[in-house]
């Protein structure tokens, strides 16, 4: 089966930004390729004057939570290969979202079955952090910092949605027509090893939502 592929363009965020950034990035392309009706809940951003829609559901909620948090392991003391360093204070590293179906395969005289795990779509999400401080100080200078660094980031993380919107408008050939799951692991830009991946299962629903 076919692979359906969409890469992002690079996210460069600031450390303190990324939780955020990544949340609304995450839970947007989930709740495009959610499954008929869900139970769409807005979140405001606290970071930026924007606001994104989730499936609300808790056990995607806690997947895309988790698979940030390994992310950000990677800027600890003891990193755990998620990313890599490219250059003074900046780490890059990708996060991959998959799509899969489950599907049996019969075996030897039908006695037992197994199952094989079919991806058909992935999400690359390639990531630049900076791990510079954030300035802090009531001077002209730390303010203005402060306001550049938000409406860098604030126009970068509108481009982004606009990407997925356009990526996930283009054609649903390829989304199959029964409840699937999805991962979230840690790879590089292009098709490569992947890491440690968070799993869960999109809701179960009839047809497939229709946003043409």
């Amino acid at each position: 089966m076919n692979i359906t592929e969409h890469i992002l363009d690079e996210v460069e965020v600031e450390q303190w930004q990324m939780k955020e950034m990544l949340s609304a990035i995450l839970h947007t392309i989930l709740f495009l390729r959610a499954p008929g009706p869900s139970r769409p809940t807005e979140v405001a951003m606290e970071r930026f004057d924007k606001s994104y829609v989730t499936c609300g559901a808790e056990d995607i909620s806690r997947a895309v939570e988790e698979s940030i948090d390994g992310l950000c392991e990677g800027l600890s003391e003891e990193p755990t290969g998620a990313l890599e360093p490219a250059g003074p204070e900046l780490w890059k590293g990708c996060m991959v979202l998959s799509f899969f179906e489950k599907r049996s395969i019969p075996q030897l005289f039908g006695l037992v079955n197994n199952e094989e795990k079919v991806v058909w779509e992935q999400w690359r999400i390639p990531v630049l952090i900076s791990t510079t401080p954030r300035p802090m100080g009531d001077d002209t200078a730390s303010v203005i910092e402060r306001q550049r660094q938000a409406q860098q980031a604030e126009a970068m993380l509108q481009a982004r949605m606009m990407q997925i919107f356009e990526f996930a408008n283009g054609h649903f050939d390829h989304l199959p027509p029964v409840a699937y799951e999805f991962e979230i692991s840690f790879g590089r830009k292009s098709p490569g090893e992947k890491r440690e991946a968070v799993y869960a299962r999109i809701m179960q629903a009839p047809p497939l939502i229709n946003l043409s």
